[in-house]
């Protein structure tokens, strides 16, 4: 008679790998085609073979993240002056962005869908354009309706920051909304059926994504809504042993599979806005595309699919 080889909880894991409880369960959601288990969450086991597979992706991701700190130091490098024979006063896309107040990936919309009215010198990311390229710009957002980061004119107006006990925030980026972000009614439905995030407008699940930082002690700007592919959320914590930190967020409600292009973006916002991390909130789940760009940059992004968003209501619960 065979003997049921013994199945490893997280904990003994832990202990066999050197790796921190929340790597192993990231790594068991990302890769779950490559790691053998059974059951789910913390009834999750694994067999003894899955070891050897952790400490395997460990060292492919260490690997990533190094070749792409060398990448992004020698495109720094690049792009510290203009190419050989480029005119110096040629503008960088996010210059555009910081002239006009249009979002980066709206520029790079009007792009794909206008090229052919936009003039510049280069392709992809190298690609420059004049100062009359801003201009042009400017006649797109008008053209398609709606405004970059200013709130769109087609989509139903929110609630003013009057309306909503709110004031400006000191850089002016958003609102610094004082009352609570979600109704004791919904909080109630929240918490007892995390489901209830893939029903809700996109408008109210930035407001509930807003609570659930709210609750866990963070001082919250929530943007604009314009659903442009902008910041919707920046969560400040600005006291601790290391001083204030900010942290920028982007909500997606969508029943689609999120793909590498929103993470990519997300990359170029973390660098415009400057802040100590930025992360991608979703109801839907990530390719392993996504995972593995977001792993390459560790250290300036998250990802939040849906189990990841239902772990955040289970810290808000704890932390009232």
């Amino acid at each position: 008679m065979n003997t049921p080889r013994k199945l490893l909880s997280l904990s003994e894991l832990e202990e066999l790998t050197g790796m921190k409880r929340s790597v192993l369960v990231r790594y068991a959601r990302r890769y779950q085609d490559r790691i053998p288990s059974i059951g789910l969450d913390e009834e999750q086991r694994f067999p003894p073979r899955a070891v050897p597979i952790f400490l395997s992706i460990a060292k492919e991701v260490e690997t990533a993240s190094a070749t792409s700190a060398e990448q992004t130091l020698m495109h720094r490098e690049l792009n510290r002056a203009p190419a050989a024979g480029m005119p110096k006063n040629l503008l960088r896309l996010s210059e555009i962005s910081k002239l006009t107040g249009i979002s980066y990936p709206s520029l790079v919309r009007y792009l794909r869908t206008q090229g052919d009215r936009i003039p510049g010198v280069g392709e992809g990311r190298e690609r420059r354009f004049p100062p009359e390229a801003v201009e042009i710009f400017r006649v797109l957002r008008q053209e398609s309706g709606r405004g970059g980061r200013k709130e769109s004119s087609q989509e139903p107006r929110e609630e003013t920051g009057e309306e909503m006990g709110a004031e400006n925030s000191p850089d002016g980026r958003g609102l610094v909304v004082t009352l609570d972000f979600i109704s004791p009614e919904l909080w109630r439905a929240l918490t007892s059926n995390p489901e209830v995030l893939r029903s809700l407008h996109w408008r109210e699940f930035e407001k509930v994504l807003a609570g659930l930082l709210e609750r866990m002690e963070y001082e919250i700007e929530l943007q604009q809504g314009t659903k442009d592919g902008g910041v919707d959320i920046f969560a400040i914590k600005r006291s601790g042993p290391l001083g204030p930190h900010r942290y920028l967020l982007q909500a997606k409600r969508s029943a689609r599979i999120i793909g590498v292009e929103p993470v990519r973006e997300l990359l170029f916002l973390h660098s415009e806005h400057r802040v100590s991390k930025s992360c991608l909130a979703t109801t839907s789940r990530f390719t392993k595309g996504a995972w593995t760009l977001a792993d390459q940059h560790s250290w300036q992004l998250e990802l939040r699919d849906f189990t990841g968003l239902k772990e955040w209501v289970q810290i808000a619960v704890k932390s009232q």
